[in-house]
């Protein structure tokens, strides 16, 4: 997990367990609402694509929203950024992990140290 950004593959993880096997081979967007308050358009396509709200999500990336408060983002393999801050980041990943637990999964990032943020 070393080069790839731990938010993308919790949003990678979460997608399989919704039974996503191929996020590139369908037409659009693979949409999700993670909880009541974060959704997420995870385009794997090579192209930009419009999820169903009309927002532009670039090629292979994970547009990440709030419901609440403003906090917006892209996510891609290698780094991201959420509008709305470290605060904003730590609640989605939290959010990640949760879902993936209810959905009977172990999050990736429970293997992995903890760096930054939500630990110090």
């Amino acid at each position: 997990m070393d080069d790839i950004c731990a938010t993308f593959i919790l949003c990678c993880q979460l997608g399989t367990l919704c039974g996503q096997a191929s996020i590139k081979d369908l037409p659009g967007c693979w949409e999700h609402k993670v909880d009541e308050d974060w959704s997420i358009s995870f385009n794997g396509h090579s192209e930009e694509v419009r999820d169903s709200t009309g927002s532009p999500v670039p090629p292979l990336s994970i547009w990440v929203k709030h419901s609440r408060y403003f906090a917006d983002g892209i996510i891609t393999p290698f780094g991201g950024m959420i509008v709305g801050g470290r605060e904003a980041e730590d609640d989605l990943v939290a959010a990640l992990e949760s879902a993936i637990r209810t959905l009977g999964g172990t999050p990736a990032t429970d293997d992995e140290p903890a760096q930054g943020g939500r630990d110090e």
